[in-house]
C-alpha cells in the first residue's frame, strides 16, 4: 500500500516582520545625535574549540532516547515532551504505554518500528535522514 504524499503550500513572510529600510524614530535619532560611551569589547575567544564557533558548544546530555539509546534528551523521557533526538529524529513520545502503541507525535509510527529503522537506516524513518546526525562521544550508549 503506497501512501499518498501531500505537498504543503508556499508560506508568505508574515507581515508583521521589519522593512529593509525602516525610517528611524525620534529616539532612535537623538540617540544617534548623542551617543552614548562606547559598548565593553567583547571577550577574547579563549583555546576551547567550541567558543571559536569550530564545533558546537553543547551540555552533554544525560538521558538516553527511547528510540536509538543515545544520551541525547536533557531531561528524563517522562519529562520530555515533544523533544526531537537530533542522532535519530525521534520525537518523545510522553503518552506511549506500549513500544508497538502508535505515536501521534511520529505520524502513527510506533517506537518498535522506529527502532528497526534506526537499526537499518539510523534514523527513525528513512524520509529523516538529512536531519540526523552522528551521536557525539558522550552521547553514545555503550
Amino acid at each position: 500500500m503506497q501512501t499518498k504524499r501531500h505537498r504543503l503550500p508556499k508560506m508568505k513572510e508574515p507581515a508583521f516582520l521589519p522593512t529593509a529600510n525602516p525610517s528611524p524614530t525620534s529616539q532612535e535619532e537623538e540617540s544617534a545625535a548623542h551617543p552614548g560611551p562606547e559598548p565593553a569589547p567583547c571577550a577574547q575567544p579563549s583555546g576551547d574549540p567550541a567558543e571559536n564557533g569550530k564545533e558546537p558548544a553543547h551540555i552533554p546530555p544525560k538521558y538516553p532516547c527511547p528510540c536509538c539509546g543515545c544520551r541525547t534528551l536533557p531531561v528524563p523521557a517522562a519529562d520530555a515532551i515533544a523533544y526531537i533526538c537530533p542522532v535519530c529524529f525521534w520525537e518523545n513520545d510522553v503518552f506511549l504505554s506500549r513500544e508497538d502503541e502508535p505515536s501521534d507525535e511520529n505520524h502513527g509510527m510506533t517506537l518498535r518500528e522506529a527502532r528497526d529503522n534506526f537499526k537499518q537506516y539510523h534514523a527513525c524513518d528513512p524520509r529523516f535522514l538529512q536531519f540526523v546526525r552522528a551521536p557525539f562521544k558522550e552521547e553514545q550508549n555503550g
